[in-house]
């Protein structure tokens, strides 16, 4: 798999060499860094468990390949590099000799629509990098905890499954920018390298530790609602973020492991205890989710009885509920970072684009539930913040586009009308709310996600600049380049603005899909000094 590798890394560089696809050279060496460095720790770190510190680096090094041995890692890598070969690099010299499995497309393969995918991409990495992200959580999980013991006594939302209330939150502020340099974020693997991208028939949209797939379908169909690009950040949500929660939730089995906990009496003394420091309250806020989601597996009599092993059942609940709070978590920082919080666009792209997948139907009381948490983000100050949610999704629901394109559309209605269900169900989510202001939200993200760093370009030798939705990125669809030369060529720093401006077509175009990768590929200018 090794040989297979550096086989795959050389026929990328050599065919990539100049020009725009350059940049796939220099991600594959980036990769190719990784891959030795993650193998290394593998074979030099023993295996984490939960009697290891928490939050030590051995075991947060462990967590991060905890799901893929090196053989899985090398295997997929494989795969992904093979596929990126094929479709973004067909239609080199000789093109007689070059593979392309996608005929019905071009000669040349897909390679202007494998260059798109990776800017975007790209785009998601840097800004996370750039927003200081990792570094600020690592750093905020070591400050004093944020807590109000007078807030405590008195409180009416106190859990019932454990006769405990969460700590009062004093401030939620979100993370702060850390001081650090960029040669250390450049280690911070959970960011970096950009991850290799490909298209799929059979994939869809996945995500793994170095690689990410699109459904091939979005080539020609990108420029719509239902195959947009967009929906990769949610993708790379996991990339960011999954890493964070899995150590969370193992340095909470560890510590009540370490506590020796034996009764119910124990469990609310554990949790009556004011936390020390933010990661202490972190892990205690899911705690208190964990609880909230596994108590509904059983009676009160049979969950009383279970506590008398805390370690035992809280591993249950991790086992079972992990991917939950997962999820949860990611359509939320997805929601507030990388949609800008946007709330009607978030909802007409998530909900189309779930709508051609036929499992989602099929689940339908699991996303309503997923959409409202995010949602429930921004108002999650406000006292009604459970009804202002629902209420914001009902009204999206009865406007243009999903009131007539979303088949889904009145039997999500009719489920809303039980809103005391999914109210319940906000209430016990209260508890991640919390988390992801205590220590996942970053207003820092937020900005550079959402901005668009070139001025709006101004006309002729006009002094007055041309209003945005008039005159998008100065581009006008199925136009590559203006022959007026007062009129600049397209150049935009934000392709997730980009793509939320021209991804609203009812119908999968390939023409305009085609104009759409094009700009993407060719006309994205990232910003700052280095960026390719």
């Amino acid at each position: 798999m090794a040989l297979e590798l550096y086989a795959l890394l050389a026929v990328i560089e050599t065919r990539s060499a100049g020009g725009s696809f350059a940049v796939l050279s220099e991600d594959a060496s980036e990769i190719e860094a990784m891959v030795a460095e993650l193998t290394q720790r593998e074979e030099d770190s023993p295996a984490a468990d939960l009697t290891s510190e928490p939050g030590s680096e051995a075991q947060t090094d462990a967590i991060r390949t905890a799901h893929m041995s090196p053989q899985e890692l090398l295997l997929t890598l494989n795969a992904a590099l093979s596929r990126l070969a094929s479709q973004a690099l067909s239609g080199t010299s000789p093109i007689l000799q070059t593979e392309c499995h996608f005929w019905p497309h071009s000669l040349l393969g897909i390679g202007v629509a494998s260059l798109a995918l990776r800017n975007v991409a790209s785009f998601i990495t840097h800004v996370v990098r750039d927003a200081q992200y990792s570094p600020s959580f690592k750093d905020t999980l070591k400050a004093p905890a944020r807590w109000k013991p007078d807030a405590v006594v008195g409180r009416k939302d106190m859990p019932p499954y454990l006769d405990q209330r969460s700590e009062a939150v004093a401030e939620l502020p979100g993370l702060t920018a850390a001081s650090t340099s960029h040669e250390a974020l450049d280690r911070d693997h959970e960011l970096t390298p950009t991850p290799v991208t490909f298209y799929s028939g059979r994939d869809g949209f996945r995500n793994d530790i170095l690689t990410m797939s699109v459904p091939l379908p979005s080539v020609s169909g990108c420029n719509s609602y239902q195959w947009n690009l967009g929906t990769i950040t949610h993708e790379l949500g996991h990339r960011i973020i999954a890493g964070k929660i899995e150590d969370l939730l193992t340095g909470l089995l560890a510590t009540i492991k370490a506590a020796k906990l034996s009764s119910k009496a124990d469990v609310r003394s554990f949790f009556a205890r004011p936390p020390i420091t933010i990661r202490d309250q972190a892990e205690r806020l899911l705690g208190f989710t964990l609880a909230a989601l596994h108590s509904e597996d059983m009676d009160a009599k049979e969950w009383t009885s279970r506590l008398s092993n805390p370690f035992l059942i809280f591993k249950d609940a991790k086992d079972l509920y992990s991917v939950t709070i997962e999820e949860t978590l990611v359509h939320v920082f997805d929601f507030y970072h990388l949609c800008g919080g946007d709330t009607k666009s978030y909802v007409d792209f998530v909900w189309l684009s779930w709508a051609v997948q036929p499992r989602i139907a099929q689940r339908q009381d699991e996303y309503i539930k997923r959409t409202i948490t995010a949602l429930a983000i921004k108002y999650f100050e406000a006292e009604n913040w459970q009804e202002l949610a629902i209420g914001e999704f009902r009204r999206i629901l009865g406007e243009a586009p999903l009131c007539n394109r979303l088949s889904m559309q009145p039997a999500i209605l009719s489920a809303l009308e039980h809103q005391e269900d999914y109210q319940e169900h906000l209430t016990k989510m209260r508890y991640l709310l919390e988390l992801f202001y205590l220590v996942f939200k970053s207003d820092s993200l937020h900005s550079l996600a959402r901005t668009e760093g070139l001025p709006a370009p101004k006309l002729g030798g006009g002094t007055k600049p041309r209003a945005r939705k008039a005159y998008g990125y100065s581009a006008t669809q199925g136009i590559f380049q203006s022959d007026n030369p007062g009129v600049p060529d397209t150049k935009f720093t934000n392709p997730l603005r980009f793509l939320r401006d021209y991804s609203r077509s009812h119908k999968p175009n390939a023409a305009l899909s085609a104009w759409l990768l094009h700009m993407l590929a060719f006309n994205y200018k990232p910003e700052g000094p280095g960026k390719s």
